[in-house]
């Protein structure tokens, strides 16, 4: 695809000038690194035989592949355009994939707070640190382990107050399940990406300084959406709690 773009004229500019397509490609680059990074993390455990258990790991691993190859065909159909289907090159086959023509949006804003003060148990815009991961990574990637610190204290707090709330009832709650299980991919990316670039350049290998760059950007990222999807979910449960106080019976 890079190479493509490199070398596809449009108005007598590479495509690779374009914003909108630097802006395509660079994301699907990023996301291939998090799927490396969580792959090569994964089998360093497998390598070391450690007792783990990693089914967690690899479910995320899967679901993770699986979006970014939907993403990959959409981003290649959208680049390169209806003209390929009567040009020279072998597109065909990629017509044939369900695709999607969006890629995954997020707004940074902060969610609006409707209900009040509805943080008072959790604190999501400055967690204290408990585990300073970033003193055991390379300066440059301070930023990334404080989001990834935040984070997990963001979801640490709200599975307790899940669980003291309504228990094991709320493995039966899809919205819940979901919310859950992307903020620990989230996670999940943030500490392979974390982990693979402070190696990568403390050990001085090629690209060690763009590693560092995609590990800062994706963690900058990720820990956006996470907070987006712990607040909606906190608000979701103060709503419902709401509803149920004020709730009056039919008469």
């Amino acid at each position: 695809m890079s190479e493509y773009c490199n070398t596809t004229l449009q108005q007598n500019l590479p495509l690779a000038e374009r914003n909108t397509i630097k802006h395509l490609v660079t994301k699907l680059a990023l996301n291939t690194y998090v799927l490396e990074s969580m792959c090569y993390y994964v089998g360093g455990l497998h390598d070391e035989e450690l007792i783990l258990s990693v089914d967690v790991e690899e479910a995320i691993i899967h679901k993770y592949a699986r979006r970014l190859l939907s993403e990959a065909t959409s981003s290649t159909i959208d680049i390169i355009g209806l003209d390929a289907a009567t040009s020279g090159m072998n597109f065909d086959g990629l017509m044939t994939f369900e695709y999607f023509t969006q890629w995954r949006s997020f707004d940074k804003r902060i969610y609006e707070r409707i209900f009040g003060h509805v943080e008072k148990a959790i604190s999501f815009h400055d967690p204290k640190l408990k585990h300073f991961i970033a003193e055991h990574t390379h300066p440059s990637l301070k930023e990334a382990c404080t989001n990834l610190e935040h984070t997990m204290w963001r979801l640490e707090s709200l599975l307790n107050l899940l669980l003291s709330n309504h228990g094991k009832s709320i493995i039966n709650d899809y919205s819940v399940l979901r919310a859950i299980s992307k903020v620990i991919e989230y996670n999940f990316g943030m500490v392979a990406t974390i982990a693979r670039s402070s190696r990568s350049y403390s050990i001085g290998l090629r690209n060690g300084d763009l590693e560092i760059s995609w590990a800062q950007l994706y963690c900058s990222e990720a820990a956006n959406m996470s907070m987006a999807e712990l607040r909606k979910l906190y608000d979701l449960l103060a709503f419902s709690e709401k509803i149920l106080l004020n709730r009056t019976p039919y008469l």
